[in-house]
C-alpha cells in the first residue's frame, strides 16, 4: 500500500510516501520502488528510488519524501491534484504499480480562531448523509454523487462527514 501526505516546513515543502511491500514468496525478495510525482498537467515534478529486501513471507515499510518547489495548493474552489505513480520491480520485473491521487493543503486549527486553510481563516459549514443517494439506493453512480456534491456546494458546504463504514471510493475522489 501507498500512503502520502504534504509536509510544510522552513526547509521547503515535501510530499512524506510510506510504501509498504509485502513478499509472497518464501525467498528473501530484493525491491526497487520507484515514485513519480505528476502534476495536474502531466509533468513529473519530482522522483524518489528506493531498493528494499524484504524477508519471505514478510513485508516492510519504505519511507521517502520528495521536496516540492513550488506547489499547487488544492482549495475549495481550486482542487488541484497530482498523481503519485508507484512502480515495483523485483529482478528487473514490474510486479505491483499504482497511482494515488494527493494534493497539497495547509490545515490550521486554533481554539481562538477556529479552521484555516492555506492561511485562510474560514467557518466550516457542513452536513451529513448516509452511504445511500435517496431513491437510487446505496448503488454508487458518479454523475449523482459529483451533482449532490455540487449543489451542496452551491448553498454553501464546505464540509461533510458520512456515517459509519468506509464510503465507495467514487465518493472520495
Amino acid at each position: 500500500g501507498v500512503y502520502c501526505y504534504p509536509e510544510f516546513t522552513e526547509k521547503g515543502t515535501s510530499l512524506a510516501i510510506e510504501t509498504t511491500l509485502r513478499n509472497e514468496t518464501l525467498k528473501p525478495a530484493r525491491m526497487q520502488v520507484v515514485q513519480e510525482l505528476i502534476d495536474p498537467t502531466g509533468k513529473v515534478v519530482g522522483k524518489t528510488q528506493a531498493t528494499v529486501e524484504v524477508a519471505g513471507q514478510e513485508k516492510r515499510t519504505a519511507k521517502g519524501a520528495i521536496k516540492v518547489a513550488k506547489p499547487q495548493l488544492w482549495s475549495i474552489d481550486s482542487p488541484i491534484l497530482y498523481s503519485l505513480k508507484t512502480t515495483v520491480t523485483s529482478n528487473g520485473k514490474v510486479v505491483d504499480a499504482s497511482v494515488v491521487k494527493t494534493g497539497f493543503r495547509k490545515l490550521t486549527f486554533d481554539p481562538n480562531k477556529g479552521f484555516a486553510l492555506n492561511d485562510k481563516w474560514m467557518k466550516m459549514k457542513g452536513v451529513c448523509f448516509h452511504h445511500d443517494a435517496g431513491v437510487l439506493g446505496a448503488e454508487v453512480y458518479k454523475d449523482v454523487w459529483r451533482r449532490r456534491f455540487m449543489q451542496l456546494k452551491e448553498i454553501g458546504v464546505n464540509a461533510v462527514r458520512t456515517s459509519h463504514n468506509p464510503q465507495a471510493s467514487i465518493i472520495y475522489e
